[in-house]
């Protein structure tokens, strides 16, 4: 009797190695590690190169001297994964002196245009709340740039800034 309980236990081994062997034989590629690849980045924030911005340079403080000035990102905005025509663009004027005056943000004062003509005269009040000097500030964001009348600007997804301290007081407006 326990020669034929070995032999059985020894024929239920058997079986279950071969079982085991014909389960793994077809999932064999699986036991092997894979391959390793890098990880893509799924977003990456655009960039905007300073020294390709044209003049006015935002490294310097801006004696405006005619009501009429051009400020440019054109040329100097890039971004990796997003086509350029994609990407949002906003300018503010005098936002944090606004917001200190008033207690209240307020919205972009240009959309979805990397050049803008920035009529000093038609500005006076951000001017005038910042003593003659206002920033003017412009972000560039691959996703969405919301605007809550509680919070403000809000950017949820990459994006570059720059800002330019401007000086008004050497303009006469009409």
């Amino acid at each position: 009797m326990a020669s034929l309980a070995r032999s059985l236990h020894c024929w239920a081994t058997r079986i279950g190695v071969i079982g085991a062997l014909v389960l793994l034989v077809p999932a064999g590629g699986c036991l092997w590690w894979p391959d390793i690849d890098e990880r893509t980045t799924v977003s990456q924030p655009p960039v905007i190169d300073r020294g390709k911005i044209p003049d006015p340079s935002p490294d310097r403080l801006v004696q405006l001297q005619t009501v009429v000035a051009v400020f440019s990102l054109a040329g100097a905005i890039s971004d990796p994964d997003t086509p350029l025509e994609a990407l949002q663009v906003h300018w503010y004027l005098g936002y944090p002196e606004y917001l200190a005056a008033r207690k209240v943000p307020k919205g972009p004062d240009f959309i979805a245009q990397t050049s803008i003509r920035l009529n000093v005269c038609a500005f006076q009040e951000e001017f005038d709340l910042g003593g003659g000097r206002a920033l003017l500030e412009a972000f560039v964001s691959d996703g969405p740039i919301g605007y809550d009348p509680d919070s403000g600007r809000v950017l949820t997804s990459g994006y570059a800034y720059v800002a330019w301290e401007l000086d008004a007081s050497g303009v006469v407006c009409p």
